[in-house]
């Protein structure tokens, strides 16, 4: 089981394996420049924003988690977290970006290990977040790398969004928690099933919307029902990319 020790120097590690510093925001122009990174990243339309500047600020201001990674002096990844309800020892990391001529290359590890660390020293030990179910890399990297815990389903959760990435499409999403003291999720006994996706969705919605949008939908149709049924996904399959559940 990781220790705070173990956590602390993985993330001192990854920051200086995938060559960057991380900082957190504090000011206006430490927000900009966060919200400009981000607003390229989601291909946001001209005028408008995934998160305005000035938010960010207050929410740094009073405790919550804002950061962006700089490689070479260069904004490459953003990532935004705040906290769940009084009582809830948690974080709920919202937004995590690395731009696209970086992906690979363990920014993105950085900045989740990073928060980790940010938040041990707030006293916390777990975050969730959300991702989209069809990104294979991005299940591989929370399942596989970082060994989340899927706790729900949640269909069309942000409902219609305006970025380049996510225009008419459903926003279907894997709400998860990664409790980064732990060993990462057991596999449970009992009958196994995988749920297949596309190994590169995001090359779909570039060549055929429509297409994405009904396997978005086709994908609800098969994991929705098995998680309600008490099937728990326990990882995944990249060789295959396909989801694997247990039922206890």
């Amino acid at each position: 089981m990781p220790s705070p020790a173990d956590v602390r120097a993985a993330a001192a590690a990854f920051a200086a394996a995938a060559g960057v510093e991380i900082r957190l925001v504090e000011d206006a122009a430490g927000a900009n420049t966060w919200a400009a990174l981000c607003d390229s990243i989601w291909q946001m339309p001209p005028g408008a924003s995934i998160v305005e500047p000035g938010h960010l600020v207050a929410m740094a201001h009073v405790g919550n988690y804002v950061a962006t990674a700089f490689a070479g002096g260069e904004p490459v990844g953003v990532c935004y977290g705040f906290w769940h309800e009084p009582g809830d020892q948690a974080l709920h990391s919202h937004i995590a970006g690395v731009r696209w001529d970086r992906l690979g290359s363990g920014i993105g590890k950085a900045m989740k290990y990073h928060q980790a660390a940010w938040l041990l020293d707030h006293g916390t030990e777990a975050m969730t977040w959300t991702f989209d179910p069809l990104i294979a890399r991005n299940a591989a990297f929370n399942l596989r790398t970082l060994g989340v815990r899927v706790l729900e389903y949640l269909p069309d959760f942000y409902g219609a969004m305006n970025d380049g990435l996510n225009d008419g499409l459903p926003t279907d999403r894997l709400f998860v928690r990664w409790d980064f003291l732990e060993d990462g999720v057991p596999t449970p006994e009992g009958e196994t099933s995988a749920v297949p996706i596309p190994g590169d969705i995001e090359a779909i919605r570039r060549r055929d919307p429509a297409a994405a949008a009904a396997l978005a939908l086709e994908l609800r149709g098969k994991l929705l029902p098995l998680l309600a049924q008490g099937w728990q996904v326990c990882g995944f399959d990249r060789a295959r990319s396909s989801y694997l559940l247990a039922r206890p």
